[in-house]
């Protein structure tokens, strides 16, 4: 009887949510540390890019994995990176997005997490964004 009502649990956990909050062997990732400093303009929307490695045993797929800025400024708008192409247990998924720092300029510390369905897995990936002017004239 105790069979049967674990492996209805785990269908079940598979059915509602892709996997119990205890199961890391379905999602499971590491950051790819990025080469560079993120950089974004003041007031503008940018592109940001990020990659995360699938070591999990899940196919990851725009529909079910993301990743989310969560410790932002609070004048920054976006943050939310989509999936580019599904990705295989052992490949590396690239996620990209749009992200507004607002109008203030400096070094901000930036805190990612990667999700599935709502639910955070792996460990967080915090790095410093650099808002900065290309030239005088835009800025000035």
């Amino acid at each position: 009887m105790r069979t049967v009502l674990t492996l209805l649990l785990a269908f079940s956990c598979a059915l509602v949510c892709g996997a119990c909050s205890g199961d890391d062997s379905l999602y499971s990732g590491s950051w790819v540390e990025p080469e560079a400093p993120l950089r974004l303009e003041p007031g503008k929307f940018s592109t940001v890019s990020l990659e995360v490695m699938n070591k999990g045993t899940a196919t990851w797929t725009g529909e079910d994995v993301y990743v989310q800025a969560q410790e932002v400024p609070d004048a920054w708008i976006g943050g939310m990176l989509r999936l580019t192409r599904q990705t295989k247990p052992g490949e590396v998924g690239t996620f990209r997005g749009n992200l507004s720092p607002g109008d203030g300029v400096g070094l901000f510390e930036v805190r990612w997490e990667v999700l599935t369905r709502g639910a955070v897995f792996g460990e967080p990936l915090d790095t410093v964004v650099e808002v900065t002017c290309p030239d005088e004239v835009t800025c000035g």
